[in-house]
């Protein structure tokens, strides 16, 4: 008797187990570039706390296209296609018919984060109600930029945010800063190599990246600063290349970005700073 129920009790953990395996979640992540990458930690952390088989991202497929297969993202789609706007009508004028579209959007997800909306708000009301029209799901609504007085790095405050509405105890306390969350791919490898030899980098040397610009012009380091650190590199042999965008085009407006971007996305600075010459202590 004894060996039937631990049998049994092997197969209701084991049940268990797979029932939570085969949970999925998913992340409504309205952010740029920047904002996705530092949800990745989050992605990790659902997966390992919540022991789920996937979780995907719903959110600008041009910033968050390439995440799946090179990270803890299993599949990403489209804001603009799934009619996730719909949730900002005011709760009392939302209905949703049978076999509506935003209702299978959430049907294969028991677990929802979303970066839009206010907790309590219009639209996580109308969130939480869409969900449950095909099952039961926990909806959790996360602030996408931390309060002033917030000293900790956004990816950790993503990760403290999301533990507190879920009461969860983590195992570790911080993210590991050291941890790779973005893996190249060999094709990744290849085209890299490919452009920066089209583009005269020496790709034999050592590489630094500096990418100067940010959503924010008050977030954005001044450029001499940076291309003082470029001169620091290049000392050191270090191949340097400057990583721009429209944005950064159109913010600098001036000889500096045509020295450093001059074809394509990638460039390398091939002419002296004209800032103070790099001391060592």
């Amino acid at each position: 008797m004894q060996v039937t129920n631990d049998i049994l009790s092997l197969l209701e953990a084991k049940g268990a187990q797979v029932a939570q395996e085969t949970q999925r979640a998913v992340i409504l992540q309205p952010g740029a570039l920047g904002d996705c990458v530092v949800t990745l930690p989050l992605v990790k952390t659902m997966k390992e706390a919540l022991g789920l088989g996937g979780v995907d991202i719903i959110g600008h497929t041009d910033y968050v296209g390439i995440f799946p297969e090179r990270t803890a993202v299993n599949s990403v789609r489209s804001l603009d296609t799934t009619e996730v706007h719909r949730l900002f009508t005011e709760s009392s004028q939302f209905d949703l018919v049978d076999g509506d579209p935003l209702i299978h959007v959430f049907a294969d997800y028991s677990w929802i984060v979303s970066f839009l909306g206010e907790p309590d708000g219009h639209f996580e009301q109308n969130l939480i109600f869409t969900a449950n029209c095909s099952h039961s799901a926990e909806v959790f609504t996360l602030a996408l930029k931390p309060p002033r007085e917030c000293t900790e790095p956004v990816a950790q405050f993503y990760v403290d945010q999301f533990a507190k509405q879920a009461d969860l105890t983590l195992p570790t306390a911080k993210i590991p800063t050291a941890e790779r969350l973005i893996k190249v791919t060999e094709g990744d490898r290849d085209a890299g190599v490919e452009l920066l030899d089209q583009t005269g980098v020496d790709v034999s040397k050592r590489l630094a990246v500096i990418h100067p610009g940010s959503g924010g012009r008050h977030k954005c380091w001044h450029l001499d600063n940076l291309l003082a650190i470029a001169r620091c590199l290049q000392i050191e042999e270090i191949e340097v290349v400057f990583l721009l965008g429209p944005a950064e085009t159109d913010r600098f407006g001036t000889t500096e970005t045509a020295a450093c971007w001059q074809c394509g996305p990638w460039r390398h600075w091939e002419r002296t700073p004209r800032v103070p010459p790099c001391t060592r202590s």
